[in-house]
Formats: C-alpha cells, sequence, structure tokens
C-alpha cells in the first residue's frame, strides 16, 4: 500500500469526514459544507504532496475529472460572457469532486464509510422529522433545511443504507443498517416532497441481483436472525404508513390532478404542480429568446418577471430563482448549448463507473440516476447542500475500491 493509503492518522480523518458529511447536511446545511469541503482540501493537500501520483489517479478515472470540468466550465463561461457578479458561478461543488477522488484513490476510505455515513444520515433525518413533529408541531418536519433538500437527501441516505445491508453484510450490521433504510424512506415520507417519492422505486434497482463486497463477512443466516429482519421490515413498513397517514400524504398525490386543473383555468397562486407548469412555460419562452446560450446564470427571475410585467406569465404566480426542473433551468439560462453539455457530463459519469468495481458501480448508477428523477421536479444545482451531496456520492462511488482481506501464505 502506497505511503498515503498506510498513514492511520490520515484514513481516520478521511473516514470521519465521510461519515459525517450526509448526517451532517441533513442536519445543517453549513455543517455539511464543512465536511465536504474539508475532504476537499485533504484531496488538495494530498495533490500537493505528490503531483505526478495524483495526476496518474486522474488518469485512471478521466470521465469524472471531465465531466467535473465540463459543469463547472458551463457555469463560469456564462458569468464571464453576460458579466456576471462573481456569486454566480456556484457550481463550484462539482469542480471539487477530483480532489475528493483522490482521497478515495489513495485507499484512505473504503466504502463502508459511506455506507455507514448514509446509515448515519438515514437516521438523522428521522430524528429531525420526530423532533419536529412531537416538539414543534410542524406539518411537514423538514429541520432547518427547505423540505425539497430534506426529502432528496433522506432518500439518498436510505439508498446508501441499503447498499450497506446488500453489500456489507453482517448480523448486527445488517440490522442496523435495515433500521436505517426504514428511517430514511419514512423521514422521506414524513418531508411530504412528491418529487423525492418519485426516487424510492430506484431502490429496487440497487436490490436486483446485488454483487457484495469482497472480503464482506457472509454469516449464513440464521432461523433467529432472518425473524428479526422481517419483523424490523414489518415494524418499519408500519411506522412508514403511519407517517403517510399521520401527514395525508395520499390526498397530497390526488391534489396533482387538481393543481393541474388549476393551471388550465389560470388559477396558480402557490400551487406546487401549477406553478411548475407556468414555470416551464416561461422557460420555454425565455428558451425561444435565447435559444443557444440561454439568459445566463441565475438570470432566471429577472427573466420570469418581465415576462409577467409583460402579461406572460400568471400575475398571481410567486417567481421563483429557478424553473423547479434541472433540464428546464439549464435550457433557461444556459440554452441548448447547456443542455448538450449537461446531457454529454452525465453520460461521462455513468461511463466513468464502469470502471469502479460491480458493487460500487451498481451504487454510484442507481445515485446518478437518482438525482436524475430527482432533477424532473426542481433543481438539483439550485441548492449548494444537494449539489455538494451529489458531487460528493459521484466522486467516492467513482474513485474507492474494494479492500480485499490479504491471503494467507501457503504452506512450505
Amino acid at each position: 500500500m502506497n505511503a498515503a493509503g498506510g498513514a492511520p492518522a490520515l484514513r481516520g480523518l478521511a473516514s470521519l469526514l465521510v461519515v459525517a458529511a450526509l448526517p451532517a447536511a441533513v442536519i445543517e446545511s453549513s455543517l455539511g459544507g464543512a465536511a465536504f469541503y474539508l475532504l476537499a482540501l485533504l484531496g488538495l493537500g494530498l495533490a500537493l504532496r505528490d503531483p505526478a501520483g495524483a495526476l496518474a489517479r486522474l488518469r485512471a478515472m478521466p470521465e469524472l475529472a471531465i465531466a467535473a470540468l465540463l459543469l463547472a466550465g458551463l457555469n463560469l463561461s456564462s458569468v464571464l460572457a453576460f458579466g456576471l457578479p462573481a456569486r454566480a458561478f456556484s457550481w463550484t461543488p462539482l469542480l471539487l469532486m477530483p480532489l475528493l477522488a483522490l482521497v478515495a484513490g489513495h485507499g484512505l476510505v473504503g466504502p463502508r464509510a459511506l455506507f455507514a455515513g448514509g446509515a448515519l444520515g438515514a437516521a438523522a433525518a428521522l430524528g429531525v422529522s420526530v423532533v419536529d413533529l412531537l416538539a414543534i408541531g410542524q406539518e411537514r418536519p423538514t429541520g432547518t433545511l427547505n423540505a425539497i433538500v430534506f426529502g432528496q437527501i433522506s432518500v439518498l441516505c436510505a439508498m446508501y443504507a441499503l447498499a450497506g445491508l446488500l453489500r456489507d453484510p453482517g448480523r448486527l450490521r445488517s440490522l442496523a443498517y435495515l433500521a436505517a433504510v426504514g428511517a430514511g424512506i419514512a423521514a422521506t415520507v414524513a418531508s411530504g416532497t412528491r418529487g423525492a417519492l418519485l426516487a424510492l422505486p430506484l431502490l429496487a434497482a440497487l436490490a436486483w441481483r446485488a454483487p457484495a463486497l469482497a472480503g464482506a463477512a457472509h454469516p449464513p443466516p440464521g432461523g433467529g436472525h432472518r425473524r428479526a429482519l422481517v419483523a424490523v421490515a414489518l415494524c418499519l413498513s408500519l411506522g412508514v404508513a403511519a407517517l403517510g397517514h399521520r401527514l395525508d400524504l395520499w390526498d397530497r398525490l390526488t391534489l396533482i390532478d387538481d393543481e393541474v386543473a388549476a393551471y388550465q383555468e389560470g388559477e396558480v397562486g402557490a400551487r406546487s404542480v401549477a406553478l411548475r407548469l407556468a414555470m416551464w412555460q416561461a422557460t420555454l419562452d425565455i428558451v425561444a429568446e435565447h435559444p443557444l446560450f440561454g439568459a445566463g446564470a441565475h438570470r432566471f427571475k429577472p427573466e420570469v418577471e418581465r415576462l409577467q410585467a409583460q402579461g406572460r406569465y400568471p400575475a398571481d404566480a410567486v417567481v421563483y430563482s429557478h424553473p423547479h426542473s434541472l433540464p428546464m433551468s439549464i435550457l433557461a439560462q444556459y440554452g441548448a448549448i447547456g443542455l448538450a453539455v449537461a446531457a454529454l457530463a452525465a453520460w461521462l459519469a455513468w461511463r466513468g463507473l464502469a470502471r469502479s468495481p460491480p458493487a460500487l458501480r451498481r451504487v454510484g448508477r442507481v445515485s446518478l440516476a437518482m438525482w436524475l428523477v430527482l432533477g424532473l421536479t426542481n433543481d438539483v444545482f439550485a441548492h449548494q447542500n444537494t449539489l455538494r451531496v451529489l458531487a460528493f456520492g459521484l466522486a467516492l462511488c467513482a474513485a474507492m475500491r474494494e479492500h480485499r482481506p490479504e491471503r494467507p501464505g501457503l504452506p512450505a
């Protein structure tokens, strides 16, 4: 093992940051940001200490670096071309993905840290939900986060916990992972975020013929162990159902038809679906005027305000800073060129994950698909917290390698 991978202090620090990143992101955005940037600084330190080695590792996963540079370059070029303020260059977490990948590429962190972080994040999400429901009485418990962001991170934490259950089994670990999966799903349901519910079916893709981690313990589950898992799964299912009933989740889903009808009648207001339809129509109007390069980074709100003043956007509709859809947001800000660049970056990320071991490849690709599904009804690049969590997971899954146990020496 190389010197970096053999340093216990560095391995401990890197693992601690990876384990802490997701629960910190659930509790407070700035806490998650601190873990993310500290991990990036660790990667920068490794790169400065051994530039040639860092370059060699990045060359071993070129798609990740190219995808990150393409997206960050798209954002920066729009800022420069339109003369926008520096704060409009906001996709910097994507630019730091290669630094996070270097930490994993040096062997400082393994898959179990990511799975444990997801499990702790899911548990933290449920804890936040319970406190908000019981102590504060908040109808949609999301702690300090935006409800959409909370739901997105909760479902992603559930996914990483499920990956741990499938890829890193063990008698006690399996129970902990299973409980975390239920906690993450329950927190997602409790948030009432309908868009996040669209990503839940992708958990089945993670479980389909799932390969396990090399070297993971595989104790044959006895009858008592299986009964315990079934009992826990049943309790979690009942808990999720209770939360859904408590929050009238089914009623929120059936409101979609009413909100579409309200949009068709010109009554938008703050209705979630009607508002999205109005913003997406506004996006098409903006694209018609700026087809190739869009209106510029973070220029959606002023453009919609202009359309509203011209009577081309409902007068009673709220004006947001983004159209609550990643493809629509990219079209409005960066035009057809930007959408093509984003599609190329997503394809490169998908392709780059093919270099990972099978278990991590599946986790990375399902997480990427999950973010793409979440992006259908919300701009996941518009929130720094979700953008950091996205970059964090993809970078680690693309760069981590499974730790195989050493083979015992052959007898003489």
